[in-house]
């Protein structure tokens, strides 16, 4: 039999070294031993584990930011800006102000006051609703209307608001009790005197009777100065005109409710009547002109009846 032996080459030393085989000449093999590393986790089965091994270099979380660095050096002068604007010539005018508008200086006159609202006085269109129905609206030609506007816009555009007399024009009621009322919101007024003025008629059996009228109101901002007219009636009536003023002690007097209330001595049926014919705001100081003119004349009438 032939005595066939392996052999293999040491790498070490390139010397030959025999190999050895079992009696089928197969290769006999050893047992690998696996060294158990100590670590934290057992395995059992199959693992496939992907990252770092340690001591190689890899790409982890980020870390803390480092030290700021030291500060640059200082960057080039910027070009030389636009040459800006002085003071525009001319001159602005007197009281006027230099003031930046779109980013030029320009000279403006500054805005004044804002103007003071105009006092105002207006008749509501509340009121009195039950006249024992005789409720009339009478014009200029002594015609009765019925008025579908504001009633201080059609009493106002009456002839008679700006000359108001003793005639059966106005807003009123015709009835042997003459008693009523109405509102009115005064605005921007005070110190200004409200003169409202009325036109009556009171029919009386008594010859030589007085006929008193009042108007009264319910808001303290209007201070009566002249509240009451007495006229003593001629024959069987009376026909008048008559003016009640109150001071304005307030800015802003709304809804202020005047009661108008006109008595007689012995009653006479006939043709009674109350108008209320225009109100109007008058200045202290052209008030207090017309009181010195009243003054005056009451003075002079005095003096020519002694002479007569």
């Amino acid at each position: 039999m032939i005595d066939v032996r392996l052999t293999a080459t040491n790498p070490e030393d390139s010397s030959l070294v025999p190999v050895p085989c079992n009696a089928r000449g197969e290769l006999l093999t050893v047992a690998p031993v696996i060294e158990v590393i100590p670590n934290d986790l057992e395995i059992q089965g199959d693992l496939t584990v992907t990252g770092l091994i340690n001591g190689s270099i890899g790409v982890g979380e980020p870390g803390p930011p480092g030290p700021e660095g030291p500060e640059g050096p200082e960057g080039p002068e910027g070009p030389e800006g636009a040459q800006g604007q002085g003071v525009p010539l001319p001159y602005g005018e007197d009281g006027s102000h230099l003031v930046v508008v779109d980013g030029s200086p320009q000279w403006v006159v500054p805005a004044g006051p804002p103007e003071p609202a105009l006092p105002s006085v207006l008749l509501s269109d509340v009121i009195n609703p039950s006249p024992s129905g005789q409720r009339r609206f009478i014009d200029a030609a002594g015609q009765q209307q019925t008025v579908t506007s504001q009633l201080d816009e059609w009493l106002k555009s009456q002839s008679y608001f700006d000359s108001p007399g003793s005639g059966k024009m106005g807003i009123g009621i015709v009835e042997q009790n003459s008693n009523d009322w109405f509102e009115l919101d005064v605005l921007n007024a005070t110190g200004f005197i409200l003169q409202i003025n009325y036109a009556v008629k009171s029919m009386s059996n008594s010859n030589g009777s007085m006929v008193t009228c009042t108007l009264d109101n319910n808001d303290s901002a209007l201070v009566g100065v002249r509240t009451e007219t007495s006229v003593r009636i001629n024959g069987d009536s009376a026909q008048f005109g008559t003016t009640f003023e109150y001071l304005v002690n307030r800015p802003e007097v709304l809804g202020a409710k005047m009661s108008f209330k006109c008595e007689t001595g012995a009653g006479k049926g006939g043709d009674n009547y109350a108008f209320l014919q225009s109100y109007k705001l008058v200045e202290p100081t052209l008030w207090i002109a017309g009181q010195l003119r009243e003054i005056r004349k009451a003075a002079q009438d005095a003096r020519d009846s002694v002479a007569d």
